[in-house]
């Protein structure tokens, strides 16, 4: 049977000549192709099927599958989906997988989520999250393992933001446990369960149109390297480039840690090396004074800068 916006069934029908048993689909969408091959009831896709929904110009390409249960012509029952997207300058693909339940379209109930991890240019490994949904989002208790071998356990809000009570442990098996509240860490809610120093940093930025403020925490594993983990969404230690921005690590004992501060925090330009303590806390503060012009009208206004390091 050939529609009139082109799309075009071929199977069996019922006595209304609606789409009914076994049957195959191809649609026509602005921009898409289609295909769903599978069993229909009066018209709509209720059984078993799997669908293909593909994009046929040039740019990025985005496709999602689904092989599954269907109830009124909705995912619904057990299955899988799989998204695709062809993105970054090189045209990686990045794709995520969810094998779980469904209700009328969206993720519902338990579920398993895995996808690639990607680093802005190439995919580079494969995250898994294991946990609950609620209409197509995450809620309550999960557990996210990441590309690099780190784990979080713990609660969750919608789209895999952390929230409550959780249990991130690093590749090596240290692990630190604490609150997250929309996704960041709580600074104070920290405790350890390893031996190791653990540095907590809080950074905080105030300034004409600018407010931020981060958390980091930098397990003391070796000298000599700038660690931090993930600001805000902690999930992996990233080095970051000492000249710019970063603590630089220099010694480490079993109840302190010398550490040099990069220039970008003081206010006269020179790195300076300190040694904490175990429950110490130093802070440095930078401020100074600028003009912004906007629409012709000078704004006189003050940057403040700070930083703040603890070792539990």
């Amino acid at each position: 049977m050939r529609f009139n916006n082109g799309d075009v069934y071929t199977g069996e029908v019922d006595e209304k000549g609606l789409p009914h048993g076994r049957g195959q689909m191809d649609y026509k969408f602005n921009g898409y192709y289609a295909t769903y091959e599978g069993e229909w009831e009066h018209g709509e896709r209720s059984g078993r099927g799997h669908y293909h929904k593909f994009s046929s110009g040039g740019g990025a390409r985005h496709s999602y599958e689904y092989e599954g249960e269907w109830l009124h012509d909705m995912e619904n029952g057990e299955g899988v989906s799989t998204k695709s997207d062809e993105v970054g300058i090189h045209l990686s693909t990045v794709s995520e997988v969810y094998t779980g339940t469904f209700k009328d379209g969206k993720r519902h109930g338990h579920g398993i989520v895995e996808r690639d991890s990607f680093d802005g240019r190439f995919a580079s490994g494969k995250d898994r999250f294991e946990g609950e949904f609620e209409e197509g989002r995450t809620v309550g208790h999960g557990v996210w393992v990441y590309a690099n071998g780190d784990r979080f356990e713990g609660e969750f809000d919608a789209y895999f933001m952390k929230q409550g009570h959780g249990v991130y442990t690093f590749a090596d098996g240290l692990s630190f446990e604490g609150e997250w509240k929309n996704g960041d860490f709580v600074f104070d809610s920290f405790q350890a369960s390893a031996q190791v120093p653990v540095l907590l940093v809080r950074e905080h930025h105030e300034g004409f149109d600018y407010n931020k403020s981060a958390c980091f925490l930098i397990p003391v594993r070796k000298e000599g390297l700038a660690l931090y983990s993930e600001a805000a969404v902690i999930y992996k230690d990233t080095i970051f480039d000492i000249k710019g921005k970063g603590i630089n690590i220099l010694a480490v004992s079993t109840d302190s840690v010398t550490v040099e501060i990069a220039a970008a925090f003081m206010s006269d330009g020179k790195p300076v090396q300190t040694t904490i303590r175990r429950g110490e806390t130093v802070r440095y503060e930078d401020g100074h004074s600028a003009t912004a012009t906007i629409y012709g009208d000078d704004y006189d206004y003050t940057v403040a800068d700070s930083i703040e390091i603890t070792i539990r």
